[in-house]
Order: C-alpha cells, then structure tokens, then sequence
C-alpha cells in the first residue's frame, strides 16, 4: 500500500516526544512493507541530511510560539479568520495545501494519514474517496481544557478555554471523516470510539 503521511513537523533529529512517535509510526508502515511519502515542516535549524528519504519538505519555518517571532501574530489572524484552534493555524498554509493538492493529482496513493489532529484543515483537499486515518497523539482538547483550569489569570483561562473548544470540534470533524484513527494510549482510543 502506497501511504501519504502528512505531518506537522518532519521527525529530522527526533529530539521531541512527538518526532519519536512519528517516527516508530513511520518505521513500522515501513517494515510492514508499505510505501510512505511524508509530507511536512522542518523546523528551523534541523538538518535535511538527516531526514528519511521519502521526505518531502514544504519549507523551514518556526515551530514552537516562543521562537516565532513576528509570526506568532499572523498565527493568532488566522486562527479568528479561520475559526480554528491557534495550535492548528500555526500550520496553515498556502504552500502546504499546493504541495499536497499536486501530490494528490500526480500520484498515486491507497491511503492519507494525518499526523495530529492540527492537521485536520487539510481535510478539504482529501479526497473523499479514499481512506483517511487520523494518529491522535493526544486528546487535544483534555491538554487545553487542563491547561485553563490551572489557570488563574482569566485572559490566559479564556484562551485555552477557547483552544480547548475549537480543537474538540477539530477531532471530532476529522473522527467522523476517517476510516481509522490510531492512537498511542488506550484512554485516548476510548475517547475516539466514542465519537459516532
């Protein structure tokens, strides 16, 4: 089976819990015997020699809020232009939604994996006619409603209160279009089967 594996961040130097769990994934449609082509980021200053070979990177760019300068703002745009979570804008972009919408008409594939639920934006370029598997890494939306209740600065509780509620409709919107969703933890699976 031919897998187009769209992610966030490309697991170049597997430094984070995140770009570990990419990776075993990747490793082991790959030892299964499946052909995959990832799609992603690299963040910056990861090194490209280090990527896998059926890496195909959309470009270099900041990933985490603290190192993105300037574009931390136009993040915080898009997601009130958008109405999605800030955690899923951050990744939005014209060039990722090209670079995927070409791949999709000049190639082949059995299957597209989505890699984070902040990915679930690209879900207007899938077809709907071929299989579609979400890897929750998390149940989001508990991450950020736990954030807001250790808040106390009403600001930041309003924020992640607001996160919380935008990243629920997110995976419950990707949950009912996939045909799998693959999580790392039993009380995550419990969550997604739940979701009719």
């Amino acid at each position: 089976m031919k897998c187009l594996f769209l992610t966030t961040v490309l697991p170049a130097n597997r430094q984070r819990g995140g770009e570990v769990a990419t990776q075993t994934i990747l490793t082991a449609l790959q030892q299964s015997g499946h052909t995959v082509m990832v799609v992603g980021y690299l963040r910056q200053g990861d090194d490209f020699t280090s990527l896998p070979p059926n890496a195909r990177v959309v470009e270099e760019r900041p990933i985490e809020t603290s190192n993105a300068g300037w574009q931390k703002y136009f993040w915080w745009v898009v997601s009130w232009g958008k109405r999605l979570p800030y955690s899923a804008a951050k990744y939005v972009s014209s060039r990722y939604r090209h670079h995927v919408g070409q791949l999709l008409k000049t190639e082949s594939f059995d299957a597209v994996i989505l890699d984070h639920a902040q990915l679930g934006w690209l879900l207007p370029i899938v077809p709907t006619d071929m299989p579609l598997v979400l890897v929750a890494h998390n149940v989001e939306h508990q991450i950020y409603n736990d954030q807001a209740r250790q808040q106390s600065n009403p600001l930041k509780r309003w924020v992640y209160i607001r996160e919380a509620r935008l990243m629920q409709k997110l995976e419950k919107r990707i949950a009912a279009q996939t045909a799998q969703v693959w999580t790392l933890t039993a009380a995550d699976a419990g969550y997604f089967a739940g979701i009719p």
